[in-house]
């Protein structure tokens, strides 16, 4: 045998060895196949939303229930509500008041209803001004227990009246009783002292802050107080609260003016020193820092930080506010000259007033005044 057949046999011999290795690598790749089509087919199913997301919204949701075959022959037995009183008389006396447009006749009626139909025997219902913080009277009840025209008192807040906002807003104590405390009346212009007895103090607070206070005391029979009435007084300030924001709101959006607040929307006086200042600056507008700070017998530095602190703003941005504010009411009522009005509120000059007003405002007083295109609501956030 030669060398060269020797060669073929030895060749042969291999491919027959190799043969079974190939056909089992070919093997594996058949199997392989098939393993990525169902990973390939895996993955298109998950990709795929589920078939429930092309149906309509509502349309398994939504399941009618007809009583009458679910009940058969069952008939739940009707008992009569509760005698009237109580929480009842809260709701019947807010149904009332939300019929009536006007807010002035909404919170004379609200003091006889708490007169009539809560059983309270003397208060006084007073409100927060937007321009000075000062809780400003609106009506109340008088020694025959008649109602009483109480929008010429105004006042700032006390210590007492600080605790019972604080203990509402933080504790959820929605009145506060005092014991021995100065009861007074109106009369001939004066605010008298009548005796001293139990008060309470019930905030009126809104879901966007504080609104007003309701004051009520026993002096007309000398009776206890009775805290049954007092629970319910303090609901219906809470719904009455809420009733107010809500035609103060309906108010502003029929008026044909834009409204401009000069205080910070949950600003609210906590010092005597601050509440002195705000008083001073509404009576007095022309009062620069300096001549505010010597009638307060304080230091410009003390009474800044102070009132930044409690007011949100300095006493320049808010002075220059509340004379803007003064600005716009003294123009909506009268409509005369704006250089005026300007003065009147307590710029120095009509280009200290145009000044101001751009700055806060970012237009010009006319513009602002007349244009349709100027903002509803300037007031800070």
């Amino acid at each position: 045998m030669d060398n060269e057949e020797g060669y073929g046999m030895v060749e042969e011999r291999r491919e027959l060895i190799e043969a079974p290795r190939k056909l089992v690598a070919a093997q594996r790749d058949v199997v392989a196949v098939p393993r990525d089509m169902v990973t390939a087919q895996r993955d298109v199913v998950a990709v795929q939303p589920p078939m429930e997301q092309f149906k309509e919204p509502h349309a398994q949701r939504i399941r009618r229930v007809d009583w009458p075959i679910v009940l058969g022959k069952t008939r739940p037995h009707a008992r009569p509500s509760s005698p009237r009183g109580g929480v009842t008389s809260v709701l019947s006396a807010i149904d009332e008041l939300s019929c009536y447009q006007d807010l002035d006749v909404i919170l004379r009626r609200a003091v006889e209803l708490l007169r009539d139909r809560i059983g309270l025997e003397r208060v006084g219902l007073f409100l927060f001004h937007p321009e000075d913080r000062l809780l400003h009277g609106c009506w109340g009840t008088g020694l025959n227990g008649q109602t009483t025209d109480e929008h010429q008192i105004a006042f700032a807040l006390g210590d007492n009246h600080r605790e019972a906002f604080h203990r509402a807003e933080s504790d959820g104590d929605r009145w506060l009783l005092l014991d021995d405390a100065p009861r007074t009346v109106q009369l001939d212009g004066e605010t008298r002292i009548l005796e001293n007895g139990w008060i309470v103090l019930t905030p009126i607070i809104s879901a966007r802050g504080q609104v007003g206070l309701l004051t009520s005391d026993g002096a007309l029979s000398q009776a206890p107080v009775d805290e049954s009435k007092q629970t319910q007084a303090a609901v219906f300030c809470s719904m009455l609260a809420n009733l107010i924001e809500l035609k103060r709101d309906e108010a502003g959006q029929a008026s044909a003016r834009p409204v401009f607040r000069a205080r910070h929307p949950r600003a609210i006086a906590q010092s005597e020193l601050v509440s002195r200042a705000v008083e001073l600056m509404h009576r007095l507008p022309g009062l620069e820092r300096a001549q505010l700070a010597a009638r307060l017998g304080t230091t410009e530095g003390r009474l800044g930080k102070l009132f930044k602190a409690e007011m949100g703003f300095s006493v320049g941005d808010y002075r220059n506010r509340l004379r803007l504010e003064t600005f716009l009411r003294l123009v909506e009522r009268s409509g005369g000259n704006l250089l005026e009005a300007a003065l009147d509120a307590g710029f120095g000059s009509y280009a200290q007033f145009h000044r101001v007003f751009r700055g806060l405002i970012g237009t010009t007083p006319r513009e602002y005044l007349l244009g349709p295109k100027r903002p509803s609501d300037q007031g800070p956030t």
